[in-house]
């Protein structure tokens, strides 16, 4: 995205060597989608061993308290 902003900025006045490199944009882009999708169902298994912890911790709580 900022690869793309500042070559359309630059608009060619910098020479051949500063024009877009669609694959490689694309190929960048592929590659944080998947680490979007990565960190995302990591967050979730997180979130879901967090919650599965937060239960037993209740239960045993709730064990000694009842016991």
């Amino acid at each position: 995205m900022l690869f793309r902003d500042l070559v359309n900025r630059i608009n060619g006045r910098l020479g051949d060597k500063y024009k877009m490199d669609s694959a490689w944009c694309e190929s960048v882009d592929h590659r944080a989608k998947q680490k979007k999708v990565r960190l995302e169902s990591e967050l979730s298994l997180i979130v879901s061993v967090k919650s599965l912890i937060d239960d037993d911790s209740l239960l045993f709580v709730l064990l000694i308290l009842f016991h």
